[in-house]
Protein backbone atom coordinates (compact mmCIF):
# COMPACT_ATOMS: atom_id res chain seq x y z
CA UNK A 1 0.00 0.00 0.00
CA UNK A 2 2.74 2.66 1.08
CA UNK A 3 4.72 1.85 -2.75
CA UNK A 4 1.23 2.44 -4.12
CA UNK A 5 0.88 6.00 -2.35
CA UNK A 6 4.41 7.00 -3.17
CA UNK A 7 3.89 5.78 -6.83
CA UNK A 8 0.89 8.39 -7.13
CA UNK A 9 2.62 10.78 -5.45
CA UNK A 10 5.23 10.77 -7.93
CA UNK A 11 2.97 10.50 -10.55
CA UNK A 12 0.94 13.86 -9.47
CA UNK A 13 4.00 15.58 -8.95
CA UNK A 14 4.91 15.09 -12.44
CA UNK A 15 1.99 16.25 -13.88
CA UNK A 16 1.66 19.01 -11.99
CA UNK A 17 5.87 20.17 -12.96
CA UNK A 18 4.56 19.50 -16.79
CA UNK A 19 1.74 21.54 -16.82
CA UNK A 20 3.92 24.18 -15.15
CA UNK A 21 6.65 24.11 -18.14
CA UNK A 22 3.52 23.86 -20.82
CA UNK A 23 2.11 26.95 -19.23
CA UNK A 24 5.90 28.79 -18.86
CA UNK A 25 6.11 28.10 -22.39
CA UNK A 26 2.43 29.25 -23.50
CA UNK A 27 3.43 32.63 -21.64
CA UNK A 28 6.53 32.87 -23.34
CA UNK A 29 5.28 32.26 -27.16
CA UNK A 30 2.20 34.89 -26.51
CA UNK A 31 4.95 37.49 -24.94
CA UNK A 32 6.30 36.76 -28.03
CA UNK A 33 3.85 37.12 -30.85
CA UNK A 34 2.23 40.06 -28.85
CA UNK A 35 3.32 43.56 -31.14
CA UNK A 36 2.43 45.86 -27.78
CA UNK A 37 5.11 44.18 -26.31
CA UNK A 38 7.52 43.77 -29.06
CA UNK A 39 7.00 47.89 -29.74
CA UNK A 40 7.42 48.47 -26.26
CA UNK A 41 10.68 47.31 -25.47
CA UNK A 42 12.65 46.72 -28.66
CA UNK A 43 15.71 45.13 -27.62
CA UNK A 44 18.69 45.37 -29.75
CA UNK A 45 21.39 42.41 -28.87
CA UNK A 46 24.99 43.57 -29.62
CA UNK A 47 28.42 41.76 -29.66
CA UNK A 48 31.72 43.72 -28.58
CA UNK A 49 34.10 42.67 -31.35
CA UNK A 50 37.40 43.13 -30.89
CA UNK A 51 38.90 46.40 -32.25
CA UNK A 52 40.97 45.62 -35.46
CA UNK A 53 44.73 46.10 -34.94
CA UNK A 54 47.36 47.78 -37.38
CA UNK A 55 51.35 48.19 -36.58
CA UNK A 56 52.19 51.96 -35.15
CA UNK A 57 55.80 51.58 -35.95
CA UNK A 58 58.77 48.91 -36.29
CA UNK A 59 62.31 49.26 -36.11
CA UNK A 60 65.58 47.18 -36.26
CA UNK A 61 68.35 46.53 -33.67
CA UNK A 62 71.43 47.13 -35.80
CA UNK A 63 70.07 49.01 -38.78
CA UNK A 64 67.77 51.24 -40.84
CA UNK A 65 65.05 49.28 -42.40
CA UNK A 66 64.53 52.12 -44.76
CA UNK A 67 68.51 51.23 -46.28
CA UNK A 68 68.41 47.42 -45.13
CA UNK A 69 71.18 45.30 -44.01
CA UNK A 70 74.50 45.10 -45.60
CA UNK A 71 73.56 41.87 -47.19
CA UNK A 72 69.90 41.58 -48.61
CA UNK A 73 70.26 37.69 -48.70
CA UNK A 74 71.84 36.74 -45.62
CA UNK A 75 71.45 38.41 -42.08
CA UNK A 76 69.65 37.68 -38.70
CA UNK A 77 68.12 40.71 -36.67
CA UNK A 78 65.91 41.29 -34.30
CA UNK A 79 63.07 43.38 -34.83
CA UNK A 80 60.71 45.28 -32.59
CA UNK A 81 56.61 45.68 -33.70
CA UNK A 82 55.00 47.58 -31.86
CA UNK A 83 50.77 47.11 -32.36
CA UNK A 84 47.77 48.71 -31.31
CA UNK A 85 44.00 49.44 -32.30
CA UNK A 86 43.68 50.74 -35.79
CA UNK A 87 42.61 54.51 -35.94
CA UNK A 88 42.94 55.15 -32.51
CA UNK A 89 45.30 58.22 -31.66
CA UNK A 90 46.36 56.97 -28.33
CA UNK A 91 49.64 55.89 -27.57
CA UNK A 92 49.04 52.55 -26.02
CA UNK A 93 50.46 49.92 -28.16
CA UNK A 94 52.38 46.68 -27.25
CA UNK A 95 55.83 45.87 -28.15
CA UNK A 96 56.10 42.89 -29.37
CA UNK A 97 60.10 41.23 -30.69
CA UNK A 98 60.76 38.82 -33.03
CA UNK A 99 64.26 37.86 -35.37
CA UNK A 100 63.66 38.13 -38.92
CA UNK A 101 66.45 35.87 -40.50
CA UNK A 102 67.21 34.69 -43.88
CA UNK A 103 67.69 30.80 -44.29
CA UNK A 104 70.99 30.85 -45.21
CA UNK A 105 71.83 33.47 -42.33
CA UNK A 106 70.26 30.91 -40.29
CA UNK A 107 72.24 28.51 -41.13
CA UNK A 108 74.92 30.12 -40.47
CA UNK A 109 73.98 30.92 -37.36
CA UNK A 110 72.94 27.02 -36.29
CA UNK A 111 76.15 25.98 -37.54
CA UNK A 112 78.05 28.71 -35.63
CA UNK A 113 76.21 27.29 -32.46
CA UNK A 114 76.71 23.85 -33.66
CA UNK A 115 72.97 23.05 -33.26
CA UNK A 116 70.81 20.60 -35.00
CA UNK A 117 67.95 22.20 -35.07
CA UNK A 118 66.34 25.69 -34.09
CA UNK A 119 63.21 25.43 -31.96
CA UNK A 120 61.71 28.68 -30.91
CA UNK A 121 58.12 31.05 -31.14
CA UNK A 122 59.99 34.24 -32.10
CA UNK A 123 61.49 33.70 -35.92
CA UNK A 124 60.45 34.89 -39.18
CA UNK A 125 62.10 33.56 -42.32
CA UNK A 126 61.94 35.52 -45.25
CA UNK A 127 63.76 35.11 -48.32
CA UNK A 128 65.70 37.99 -48.72
CA UNK A 129 65.15 41.16 -47.10
CA UNK A 130 62.24 42.72 -48.72
CA UNK A 131 60.33 45.26 -46.35
CA UNK A 132 56.88 44.91 -47.40
CA UNK A 133 57.11 40.82 -47.28
CA UNK A 134 58.39 41.83 -43.78
CA UNK A 135 55.05 43.42 -42.77
CA UNK A 136 52.77 42.15 -44.94
CA UNK A 137 53.75 38.45 -42.74
CA UNK A 138 53.43 40.66 -39.69
CA UNK A 139 49.57 42.02 -40.55
CA UNK A 140 48.86 38.71 -41.39
CA UNK A 141 49.45 37.63 -38.23
CA UNK A 142 48.60 40.57 -36.62
CA UNK A 143 46.46 39.17 -33.77
CA UNK A 144 48.70 36.30 -33.40
CA UNK A 145 52.03 38.36 -32.16
CA UNK A 146 51.33 37.28 -28.72
CA UNK A 147 51.89 33.48 -29.59
CA UNK A 148 54.31 34.14 -32.59
CA UNK A 149 56.55 36.78 -30.98
CA UNK A 150 57.91 37.58 -27.52
CA UNK A 151 56.30 40.20 -25.79
CA UNK A 152 58.26 43.25 -24.75
CA UNK A 153 55.58 45.23 -22.80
Amino acid sequence: MFRFLLLVIIVCALVVFMRLVLLRLKLLEMKAASPAAQESSPRVRTIDAPQPLEVKSYMFTNFDYRIGPANREEFFENMYVNVGNAGAESNSARTYSLYVTTPRALDVAMRAKHEDYKFGRNLLVVERYDMDVILRAVREHINDLGLLSENVD
